[in-house]
């Protein structure tokens, strides 16, 4: 075929069909930070959303206990404390709805009315996980906290909070419960976070990698904070080494 020449008598030069490599390499390389730059803000949002849910949860149970203690003499709602029951004292023992979580139900789930202990269980294992943002309460699985073990107080509710050990009765005494009227302003003393059991002064300080080794009782969020709520029912992110303050002395001490 003939070039068309202009009219200097010079031929029109081809059109290009295709990219040079070069230019594939660019658009390629700008796709791929493109890319990264959407994960990163989408896996910033995501952390973020899943934070803000788990904060709402825990101010949710500390309004629930505000409830709880309005109904009871302004008892503090605490784990393993000298009301609760274990399945080792017989058969037919109702233990589920006497348990920490049991007895924040009736505050946090209304549609939990069921007196059979194994279906009250079921359902309330259902309620929290549904509150917590998991499918998994045994590994939170899906939240900041996946992969952390979580333990069962004995009522066969896994159990992700962790009280302050000085708004509960020392364990293996008879005494009553606390209550908020023994305490000062309610606004700087810590009530409830994600963790084990309890905690202390003695390991507030620390901060423990996620997964965390059984060692330390607090789960701590991937950027070193800690959400606390307090016995006002409040909720704040912390990070430690915690004020003393915030945990008070134990009333009488």
């Amino acid at each position: 075929m003939k070039h068309v020449e202009t009219h200097t008598g010079r031929p029109y030069p081809r059109c290009r069909t295709g990219f040079t490599l070069v230019e594939l390499l660019v658009s390629v390389t700008i796709i791929i930070t493109l890319a990264a730059l959407v994960f990163a803000v989408t896996g910033k949002i995501r952390a973020s959303a899943q934070q803000s849910n788990l904060m709402s949860a825990l101010r949710q149970v500390g309004i629930a206990n505000a409830a709880y203690a309005a109904e009871n003499n302004g008892a503090i709602n605490t784990v393993r404390d000298e009301g609760e029951r274990g399945p080792w004292e017989g058969p037919g023992v109702k233990y589920a709805t006497n348990s920490f979580i049991g007895r924040m139900t009736p505050y946090l789930f209304a549609n939990i009315e069921s007196t059979n202990e194994k279906e009250f269980s079921t359902q309330v294992k259902s309620s929290l996980a549904a509150l917590l943002g998991t499918t998994d309460l045994k590994t939170m699985k899906g939240t900041p906290f996946d992969g952390v073990p979580v333990t069962t107080d004995g009522s066969g509710i896994r159990n992700p909070f962790a009280v302050n050990r000085n708004v509960r009765p020392i364990w293996g005494f008879k005494s009553a419960r606390l209550t908020l009227s023994q305490f000062g302003d309610l606004s700087n003393v810590l009530y409830l976070t994600y963790g084990k059991y309890q905690f202390d002064l003695a390991h507030i300080s620390e901060y423990n990698p996620l997964p965390i080794d059984g060692s330390r009782n607090i789960y701590y969020l991937p950027n070193r904070k800690g959400i606390f709520t307090f016995l006002d029912g409040h909720v704040e992110l912390l990070t430690p080494p915690i004020s003393e303050r915030l945990l008070s002395n134990r009333p009488g001490e």
